[in-house]
């Protein structure tokens, strides 16, 4: 793909509020106070629509939007499989110590005790939850045949197939009440109907009651590193385009930076970290092993996946890749769900839900000057149809990975890999 080809993307796409969020937020600052921070960080990527019908809410009503602040954890515990009990949790990769340990050096392909290893080593087979609904070998093979048996971000050999939307959100769930439903229904805070729509119509085409799809457009491939990074919301992918015939897939790469003042409770205001340029999270990196000389994966960066048979082995859906590059960003601003497990409750003088001791505003205020300079203002009209949201009646969203280069075979056989030049 020529440079002059390539997708540009906004602020917002590296997580940077638009002046028009900006000033939402600061209204919704004054209605609600400092609040929880995936509450903070899916307000700054939502829908802006959604994000007005939020403020309009607070003005009226600050108690209803405060129980939804509160919650807003739990849809990023069951994105990521963190829920204690949760049929995925078994086999989705955790966090490594490895991973916190890492050294800037980049000298030399260490092994990793995480490849080959696709089940959670902390967690014994004894203790798996059992469920009806049982993972597919043959849409895991298809997954994996499509995708060269190879990562499809660092072109590595040793494999984990990942599914994007949540293998334990998948069962049949009657109970209206259930985790998978009020999930659904948290998404509704922050994204519009007609986007929900189509994220279900993805993964459940029988209905929101029922079995979820168990398909290879429902998989991705990663090395064991890569798994870990993405089940901690350390990068997320932005599904960017896709051919007429559907035979190929591109999408962009983007680091995720947790805000290091992110604390019990958080201002609205609270800017979070640019990923423009990001090379690492932390100090983990990825590292592309197609090309001439190993380089690392960066923001922005394109990736082609492709398939030789949409029907039979079909590319990652559009729409759950979608749902996923607005989750993983909420997980990768404001942290997993899990960090904050052990965290007691109680009501600040807001009236909302809070982690541990209340947190002065001065503490945590704005860190940064906002450049008006540097605005893309969305548009949006208001979203018709039903809203099932919690807010719907109250008014008129390893190791420094280092892959081994072993066997390496021509990229035209793996999923491409494209570096798009920053703004």
């Amino acid at each position: 793909m020529p440079p002059s080809q390539q997708p540009l993307f906004t602020d917002e796409d590296c997580n940077l509020p638009s002046q028009e969020r900006f000033n939402l937020l600061e209204r919704l600052q004054i209605s609600l106070g400092n609040i929880p921070p995936h509450f903070w960080a899916a307000c700054h990527l939502c829908d802006i629509q959604k994000l007005a019908l939020l403020v309009q809410t607070a003005k009226l009503n600050p108690n209803i939007v405060c129980i939804a602040a509160g919650q807003t954890y739990t849809m990023v515990a069951n994105w990521n499989q963190s829920i204690p009990g949760s049929a995925s949790a078994a086999t989705t990769p955790r966090s490594s110590p490895i991973l916190h340990r890492l050294q800037s050096s980049l000298s030399g392909p260490p092994s990793s005790p995480l490849q080959g290893s696709p089940q959670g080593a902390n967690t014994p087979p004894a203790k798996r939850q059992k469920t009806s609904f049982t993972r597919s070998k043959s849409a895991r093979d298809c997954a994996a045949r499509r995708d060269s048996s190879r990562c499809v971000l660092t072109g590595t050999r040793a494999i984990q197939v990942a599914h994007i939307y949540p293998f334990c959100l998948l069962t049949k769930e009657e109970d209206t009440f259930g985790k998978r439903h009020v999930f659904w229904r948290m998404l509704r805070n922050f994204w519009p109907e007609e986007k929900i729509t189509t994220w279900e119509a993805a993964i459940f085409p029988d209905g929101p009651e029922e079995c979820g799809l168990e398909t290879a457009g429902n998989m991705i491939t990663l090395s064991a590193d890569a798994h870990i990074l993405w089940n901690e919301g350390a990068f997320a992918l932005k599904p960017i385009s896709v051919s007429e015939d559907n035979t190929t897939l591109t999408i962009q790469f983007f680091w995720q930076a947790k805000h290091p003042l992110v604390m019990p409770t958080i201002n609205l205001t609270t800017i979070p970290l640019s990923t423009r340029n990001l090379e690492s999270n932390d100090e983990t990196r990825l590292i592309d092993c197609r090309q001439s000389e190993d380089r690392r994966i960066k923001s922005g960066d394109l990736f082609e996946l492709t398939t030789d048979d949409p029907e039979a082995r079909p590319l990652p859906s559009m729409a759950l890749l979608e749902m996923q590059w607005f989750l993983q960003r909420v997980m990768g601003i404001a942290g997993a769900a899990d960090e904050l497990k052990d965290s007691e409750y109680h009501f600040s003088d807001h009236g909302l839900y809070n982690w541990g001791p209340y947190n002065d505003g001065d503490n945590i205020s704005n860190l940064g000057k906002f450049d008006e300079d540097e605005v893309d203002i969305n548009n949006l009209g208001l979203d018709e149809g039903r809203d099932e949201s919690f807010l719907s009646n109250t008014t008129s969203l390893s190791d420094p990975v280092i892959p081994d280069n072993t066997g390496v075979l021509p990229s035209i056989e793996a999923p491409k890999h494209y570096t798009e030049e920053m703004e």
